[in-house]
């Protein structure tokens, strides 16, 4: 296990991570300012290009863990077997990437300048990009579709799965505050007016039930949709109405919003207690907690191993969750938002 002394300074910079992504999720303009380097004049040409760094194709038959530096507009894949890096890519976007998803083969990033890319997980070279003209973020895939929301406007867009071209923007709400896609409704969590949107496969018009739900990251898996709160607060949904299923006590959670689905147990990131917690959908508990340091931002379960996102210490680790206990460390400029490609 690691401890770290709780320093006021440590406890200020998770304050400030959490503020920006507040600002993330009110799609503000000065976040996407923010991210405007001395490459913002780039030209159209040079923006459309993604630059591969070198390639070590050794890698093991585990998988990938493909890592988002957001501020450097970068993704770092890492081997999960043996913990090597086997590329670096440079995105050459003029906006900062906001977010990342793996589904059907794909690797999929969203950037904050209204363009959500494809790259091909096999050969890790962009394929497409599709210009949608929105503050585009909080990706989420199933068998209908690929969708990514605009928090300020209220937007949803739909893409195919396959092409990632748009298909269609969802009945649009006055502010999104979550959203999920399942395999039978794509959630839409509106809570400045105390209510949730639910959308069949396809259909552009919702479903709107009562809500008393704030805002935070919301997933699928085990049947049931997961909202984790930035207040530390977890929530099982039931997808077909909305309602809560169960609200799991996480008193250790403090200030979060990370959280991922694995084989067998629902992670939590606490940011503030800088610790993963286990949550076994078999009976809505937390049954374990693991203290990583370093406020951890994302986390996700590959081969048996949780990585996790440490954006202070510029890594990512591996931990061993039987052992509860830190296994490897991965240097990563800025790490922001990590996912697993079998």
């Amino acid at each position: 296990m690691l401890e770290r002394p709780r320093s006021r300074g440590a406890r200020e910079r998770r304050m400030a991570a959490l503020l920006l992504y507040l600002l993330l999720l009110s799609g503000a303009g000065t976040l996407a300012s923010c991210g405007e380097r001395a490459d913002s004049e780039t030209s159209a040409r040079e923006a459309a290009t993604w630059a591969v760094g070198s390639q070590d194709r050794g890698e093991g038959t585990g998988g990938t863990v493909w890592v988002l530096s957001a501020s450097n507009r970068s993704i770092t894949v890492i081997d999960a077997e043996t913990a090597r890096v086997l590329q670096r890519i440079r995105l050459g976007l003029r906006s900062s990437p906001s977010d990342l998803l793996y589904w059907g083969g794909s690797v999929w990033v969203a950037d904050m300048g209204g363009a959500l890319h494809r790259i091909d997980a096999g050969t890790r070279q962009l394929v497409e990009s599709i210009q949608v003209d929105m503050n585009l973020h909080g990706l989420s895939g199933a068998a209908h579709g690929i969708y990514g929301m605009d928090a300020e406007s209220g937007i949803v867009t739909r893409h195919d799965p396959s092409t990632g071209a748009l298909l269609a923007e969802l009945e649009r709400t006055d502010r999104i505050h979550a959203m999920a896609a399942g395999p039978d409704v794509t959630v839409v969590l509106e809570s400045d007016w105390g209510q949730m949107h639910l959308f069949a496969p396809g259909s552009t018009q919702s479903r709107r039930v009562p809500s008393d739900l704030a805002s935070g990251k919301m997933v699928f898996g085990f049947g049931s949709f997961w909202l984790y709160q930035i207040d530390g607060k977890l929530f099982r949904l039931d997808p077909a109405s909305g309602a809560v299923q169960a609200a799991i006590d996480t008193p250790e959670a403090g200030n979060a919003f990370g959280i991922a689905v694995g084989t067998d147990a629902v992670w939590v990131a606490s940011l503030e207690f800088e610790a993963i917690l286990k949550v076994d959908p078999a009976n809505d508990r937390v049954v374990q907690r693991m203290e990583v340091g370093g406020a951890p931002e994302d986390v996700v379960e590959m081969g048996g191993a949780l990585w996790v996102v440490l954006p202070q210490d510029d890594a990512v680790i591996r931990i061993d969750p039987a052992a509860g206990a830190e296994t490897t460390r991965v240097a990563v400029d800025y790490p922001s938002r990590i996912i697993a490609v079998p």
